[in-house]
């Protein structure tokens, strides 16, 4: 799915009781072990060592996103890194979803 489809998606209209369907949704998740994996991609983007992550959510769904280490090469090598989430039925170009840094 291309990204201008998937912008076109019309999200559902809100639960009656929004604050207790998050409370529910809330408690559901803390009984769930999130199992993280990371696995390396051997990529890196601007300097930035990428990873595949993903973990255990509710109701046997995995979330899955991408991890970015900056490493010797990065001119912002001050430990930071930055979680960016996928799905991964459309996933695109990582370098498409990625601001520039």
């Amino acid at each position: 799915m291309d990204l201008a489809r998937l912008l076109a998606i019309v999200p559902p209209e809100p639960p009656d009781d929004f604050s207790a369907f998050w409370r529910s949704r809330y408690a559901s998740a803390l009984k769930v072990a999130p199992q993280p994996k990371i696995q390396a991609t051997g990529q890196m983007l601007a300097g930035h060592a990428v990873y595949d992550l993903s973990y255990a959510s509710t109701d046997g769904v995995q979330i899955g996103g991408w991890l970015l280490v900056a490493g010797p090469g990065s001119s912002n090598n001050r430990g930071r890194q930055s979680f960016r989430p996928h799905h991964r039925r459309w996933r695109v170009e990582l370098g498409a979803l990625l601001p520039r840094m």
